[in-house]
């Protein structure tokens, strides 16, 4: 998306010769797309350290480990519910690897924990 904004700017630009003020709008959202594509190809999608669970992007989110209350499986995501926040992963972007750690990591802390499968949230 990012690069098709940015590509259609520069053929404008190119070509016209002229732009509108809504192309540097559309410059400017693909060039933050490029950089947000970076910054998680550099920084791993999540990370489970010091009792956190951290959720990298541009606004990172953490949950403690050890205020989970409940865990749910809803259109894909595995929710992480404390009593005030809630994390939301993604494991269609995660490695196998990271995705059996991470389950592995929850099953030992929260043995007793409920596992709702597609229960709305």
């Amino acid at each position: 998306m990012g690069s098709a904004w940015t590509i259609l700017t520069l053929l404008k630009l190119f070509f016209l010769k002229e732009l509108q003020w809504t192309d540097y709008g559309l410059f400017s959202l693909g060039l933050i797309y490029f950089a947000v594509y970076f910054y998680e190809l550099q920084y791993q999608y999540f990370t489970i350290a010091d009792g956190f669970i951290y959720k990298n992007s541009l606004f990172s989110k953490k949950i403690e480990l050890d205020k989970i209350e409940n865990i749910k499986k809803y259109a894909g995501d595995i929710i992480l519910m404390s009593q005030d926040k809630k994390l939301k992963i993604n494991p269609l972007i995660i490695t196998a690897e990271s995705k059996r750690k991470l389950e592995e990591q929850l099953n030992i802390t929260f043995h007793s924990l409920k596992y709702s499968e597609n229960a709305p949230v």
